[in-house]
């Protein structure tokens, strides 16, 4: 897209209220006929200019920030290394008073992976391995963006990791640093035997992209399109391992596809294996506080204000997108 459409793109992104948006999607309903939710939907819907993803509070910044990270950083690789992978471009948000609200991107009109393998005439091996070598490469390039020498572990510009890695796919606090990180890694790994093997994790950030679902890659022609940056961070690399090596039940199929095209430490996994079981049976702040990091206490309990949707709409449903209308 080139800057003038883009300029006119944030010009008409500009003019968009938080209550049009909302009754968008009262309109085309909160969930699919399959019972999904629907947190995102091309606007306007006659003829679409944007993507709008419902957020709350809680990850609406952080997720929009990530998004746009790796968007530019594809933009600063140089054309011939990036061709053919994209990003969809961040123009605003729109909030209403509580912070919830819709990250608005660019509408990329296409064809999902999920939609491609679900085609009529089963796809075979070599119609579909092109699909996924571009996925591949896409992750590979988000790997070598370059990270802000204070970036902390989490979201760009701050935040709760959102990884497969985690129960439910969420950590239960932010962390300051790598060193902060390892150490409460390290104390659930011999939280039971003091006695048990811990790990060393990488000193390096870089983009890690956990949420493999097929929905959350967008073909349209020779580009491929990666969206949903919810579970995106910036981790050390045992987490991209640990991603490819144990990914979740949707995210099965495409990291099957693509675990063999990385070169990632693996001494980490075996541990971090052992500690997300240990996790995925305890409470959430199992191994908190940590010592020498005094905000690590007891969470206080704060009221929850209630969020203008049907609760079940909270879920980390995938968008439903253009093509699977």
């Amino acid at each position: 897209m080139d800057p003038g459409q883009v300029d006119e793109l944030a010009e008409e992104a500009a003019k968009l209220t938080i209550e049009e948006l909302g009754e968008a999607r009262k309109r085309l309903g909160f969930c699919t006929a399959e019972g999904h939710a629907i947190t995102g939907f091309p606007y306007p819907p006659e003829r679409p200019l944007f993507y709008a993803k419902l957020r709350t509070k809680a990850v609406l910044r952080q997720e929009a920030r990530t998004q746009q990270f790796a968007y530019e950083g594809l933009e600063k690789m140089p054309p011939d290394k990036r061709h053919g992978i994209r990003v969809p471009r961040v123009l605003r948000l729109v909030e209403n008073e509580r912070g919830n609200g819709f990250i608005i991107m660019e509408y990329v009109h296409g064809e999902t992976l999920k939609s491609i393998l679900a085609r009529p005439n089963s796809p075979t091996y070599g119609d579909v391995q092109p699909y996924f070598d571009r996925i591949s490469k896409a992750l590979r390039l988000f790997l070598e963006i370059p990270v802000p020498a204070d970036a902390k572990p989490g979201p760009c510009g701050g935040g709760i990791i959102h990884h497969t890695f985690y129960k439910d796919f969420e950590a239960a606090i932010e962390y300051e640093s790598i060193d902060m990180l390892e150490a409460h890694l390290n104390k659930l790994a011999t939280f039971i035997n003091k006695a048990a093997p811990t790990l060393t994790l990488e000193r390096e950030l870089h983009l890690v992209y956990s949420d493999l679902h097929e929905a959350n890659f967008l073909f349209r022609g020779d580009d491929l399109y990666v969206v949903d940056f919810d579970h995106a961070a910036l981790l050390p690399l045992s987490y991209m391992a640990f991603a490819l090596r144990f990914p979740s039940i949707a995210s099965m199929t495409v990291a099957g596809h693509i675990r063999h095209d990385f070169d990632l430490p693996q001494d980490n996994q075996a541990v971090m294996a052992k500690i997300n079981g240990f996790m995925g049976m305890a409470v959430s702040r199992i191994g908190l506080p940590l010592e020498g990091y005094p905000n690590t206490g007891p969470e206080k309990k704060r009221m929850r204000r209630p969020f203008p949707v049907p609760e079940q709409n909270r879920a980390d449903e995938k968008p439903r997108m253009a093509s699977e209308s």
